[in-house]
């Protein structure tokens, strides 16, 4: 997931530097989201773990095992889920080729991680 990723986050953050747009603060949001902050970003994004589950998550990992691996695996289905709307929503009103081209790429690949996933919790 890192992999297929890391390439899709480097274009987008290139692309919004180029249109002199702000570029988030990924270390910011990740902190945020593991319950260090006090905002809650899921609430802008479909898919992103809400702080009450990032805490259950934190809680679970002390434990490790199969109940941790099966609520990760299900969190990253939703987040997955999620990046798929996001793109669609691009894909329904974009005119630009690139990000045409990058959201089917998001979408494709989302796809078959969740198709991954899926077979993991079966």
């Amino acid at each position: 997931i890192k992999d297929a990723q890391a390439p899709e986050i480097e274009q987008m953050t290139e692309w919004l530097e180029s249109w002199d747009e702000t570029v988030p603060n990924l270390e910011a949001l990740s902190h945020m989201m593991m319950g260090h902050g006090d905002g809650d970003a899921s609430n802008d994004m479909p898919g992103m773990m809400d702080v009450g589950q990032m805490r259950r998550m934190n809680e679970m990992m002390v434990g490790g095992g199969l109940a941790f691996d099966q609520m990760w695996v299900r969190m990253m289905i939703e987040h997955h889920e999620g990046a798929i709307e996001m793109a669609q929503d691009v894909l329904d009103t974009t005119s630009n080729p690139e990000v045409e081209q990058l959201a089917t790429a998001v979408v494709e690949g989302q796809e078959k991680e969740i198709t991954t996933m899926k077979g993991m919790l079966s």
